[in-house]
């Protein structure tokens, strides 16, 4: 059974859905494998804390957000953490997993369904449900750690900033 399994894994092209070999979980996608007792967690939907830290538990991470004043702030260069304007994004903030018929606005592209652009993003199919998306009144405003969205974006007008950032799990924060 090992050989089929490892046939199926190596076939071009590579299996579209998961399966099983024994009680071993097989996830193939975007060039990687991903072997598993069990499927990749889900996000659950959750209210995000702004300011504060939302901890993520299911995928070891957590949103920390705050709120500065624009005057000196350097917007950041990293897909781990995004800057919006802070009077001009809708509260409140949450955070969840995709959903069938997404659709998302990237900063400085064309709107775009989400299965889409995470394809084109070559995120494998089994992180997918894991990713977080932050959403607002107006739609997805973040695809954490790959996109930010083109809503509330900074000018030289805006005042106050909301930071998110995504960080490793604190121990203990999913206590707080």
């Amino acid at each position: 059974w090992a050989h089929r399994g490892l046939a199926r894994v190596l076939a071009e092209p590579p299996p579209r859905r998961a399966f099983r070999l024994g009680r071993v979980r097989v996830d193939v996608g975007s060039g990687r494998v991903r072997i598993g007792a069990a499927a990749a967690p889900r996000l659950v939907e959750r209210a995000v804390a702004v300011p504060g830290t939302t901890p993520l538990p299911e995928i070891g991470q957590a949103l920390a957000t705050r709120v500065v004043d624009a005057g000196g702030y350097a917007t950041p260069t990293t897909a781990d953490r995004v800057a919006f304007d802070a009077d001009h994004l809708s509260m409140p903030i949450a955070v969840r997993a995709r959903r069938r018929g997404d659709r998302f606005v990237p900063f400085g592209g064309p709107e775009r369904r989400l299965k889409e652009f995470l394809i084109h993003a070559k995120v494998p199919r089994w992180r997918r449900d894991a990713l977080p998306i932050v959403e607002t009144a107006e739609g997805i405003v973040w695809v954490a750690g790959l996109r930010r969205g083109a809503t509330a974006p900074i000018t030289p007008a805006t005042r106050r900033i909301l930071e998110i950032a995504l960080v490793p799990l604190a121990d203990g924060a999913a206590d707080r």
